[in-house]
C-alpha cells in the first residue's frame, strides 16, 4: 500500500543566489586542485555593465533573447549574477561576473534546482582556478533517469506542475522525483527515491501538497 504523507507546499523558484552556492554541501562534488588549473580560457564571457544600467529596474533586467531564451540579470554587492533557460526546460545556465570588470566569475548550470556538471570558477585574471564536478557520487546519470522514468511514462525533462526532480548525496547518492498521481490533481504526486547508483527505485511514496 502507498504511503501517504502530508507536505506543506514548496513554491518552486529557479533562482538561487550564486554566492550561496556552498549550500550545495548535500552533494559531494569533486573539487580539483587550484594548481593545476592555472590556465586562461580562450572562450571568456563579459557581462555587458553598459547596456544592464540602461535597462535595469530596482538592480534587476529581465529579457527574452531572440532564440527565446529567458535571461535574468541581478546587480549584487559584489558581483552580477545572471540565469538563462528556456520555456519548460529543467536546465538553467548559471553564470556570475565580477562587478569591477564584468569578467566571468563562475560557469556552471543547474537541472531543476541542484547544480549539475563541472563548474569553473575564475579569478580576477579570467584565469581558471577550480573545477567541481557535481555527477562524481551519481553512477546512475541524468540521462539514464530520463530514460527511466520515460518507460514509466513520465517525462522529466520538461517542466510541469507537480514534477519535480531532488537529489542528495549524504551517505549514499540518492534521486527524488515526483510526478502528479493524476495529470488532472498536480497536488497530489508519487514521489520515488532512486538509487543514483544503481538506479532501482527504493521507495515509492504519495504525497499530499496544498495551498
Amino acid at each position: 500500500m502507498d504511503t501517504v504523507k502530508i507536505y506543506k507546499p514548496m513554491k518552486a523558484y529557479l533562482i538561487i543566489p550564486v554566492f550561496c552556492l556552498s549550500l550545495f554541501s548535500s552533494c559531494t562534488a569533486q573539487v580539483k586542485p587550484k594548481n593545476k588549473l592555472n590556465i586562461k580560457n580562450d572562450t571568456m564571457e563579459k557581462f555587458d555593465v553598459v547596456r544592464f544600467d540602461e535597462k535595469k529596474i530596482n538592480g534587476e533586467y529581465n529579457f527574452t533573447t531572440s532564440d527565446h531564451a529567458q535571461v535574468r540579470q541581478v546587480e549584487n554587492s559584489a558581483d552580477y549574477t545572471e540565469e538563462i533557460k528556456y520555456p519548460s526546460s529543467p536546465f538553467v545556465k548559471i553564470r556570475a561576473y565580477f562587478k569591477a570588470s564584468g569578467s566571468i566569475k563562475i560557469r556552471g548550470e543547474k537541472f531543476y534546482n541542484f547544480p549539475v556538471g563541472t563548474w569553473q570558477y575564475f579569478d580576477t585574471n579570467e584565469k581558471l582556478v577550480k573545477e567541481t564536478n557535481w555527477e562524481t557520487p551519481f553512477k546512475f546519470p541524468i540521462k539514464d533517469l530520463d530514460e527511466k522514468m520515460k518507460k514509466m511514462g513520465v517525462n522529466i525533462m520538461v517542466v510541469k506542475a507537480g514534477t519535480n526532480v531532488r537529489r542528495a548525496s549524504t551517505v549514499s547518492p540518492f534521486y527524488f522525483v515526483s510526478y502528479p498521481v493524476n495529470a488532472d490533481n498536480p497536488y497530489q504526486v508519487y514521489e520515488l527515491k532512486i538509487d543514483g547508483i544503481t538506479g532501482e527505485v527504493l521507495e515509492k511514496n504519495i504525497m499530499v501538497t496544498k495551498n
